[in-house]
C-alpha cells in the first residue's frame, strides 16, 4: 500500500495539479518496470512487465501520470548512486577498502548511474523541453 501511494499515487497527483496549473513534470522512474531478461540495454519502446511491487507501483505511476494529460517527462533510470545513501558502488568500495571479501551475483548487466550525471541528463532534457518516456 505504501509503495502504490509514493510510486503510482503521487506521480498522478502531480500530473493533476500539473495539468491544472499548467506546469511540467518530470518523473524519475526505473528500469524495473521492464521484465528483467534482457540481451540489450532496454530501449523506451520495449515491452513491460515488473516482476516486483516496486517495479509495478513505478509502472502504475508512469501510466497515471500520462494519462493525467500534463505535460510529462519521464525518465527510466537504473543502478543509482551519489554521494550520499546506499548503493552498489559504495558497498563494494567500502569492503574493499576494509578488505573484506564480497560475493555477488555474477548475472546481472548493468551501467551505474551516478546521481550527478542523471540530473545533468534531466536538465538538458527539460532544456528542449522534451516529453514522454526516455
Amino acid at each position: 500500500a505504501e509503495a502504490m501511494r509514493l510510486n503510482a499515487d503521487a506521480p498522478a497527483h502531480l500530473g493533476a495539479a500539473a495539468r491544472r496549473y499548467g506546469a511540467r513534470v518530470l518523473h524519475v522512474s526505473t528500469d524495473y518496470v521492464f521484465g528483467g531478461v534482457g540481451t540489450r540495454p532496454w530501449r523506451e519502446d520495449d515491452p513491460v512487465a515488473p516482476l516486483s511491487v516496486y517495479g509495478r507501483t513505478k509502472l502504475e505511476g508512469e501510466r497515471r501520470l500520462q494519462a493525467s494529460g500534463a505535460a510529462a517527462l519521464i525518465v527510466r533510470t537504473a543502478w543509482l548512486y551519489g554521494a550520499v545513501g546506499k548503493s552498489f558502488p559504495r558497498t563494494m568500495w567500502e569492503r574493499a577498502q576494509q578488505g573484506l571479501a564480497s560475493r555477488v551475483v555474477a548475472d546481472q548487466h548493468g551501467a551505474p548511474t551516478h546521481a550527478r550525471d542523471l540530473a545533468q541528463w534531466c536538465w538538458a532534457l527539460v532544456a528542449r523541453d522534451a516529453r514522454g518516456v526516455v
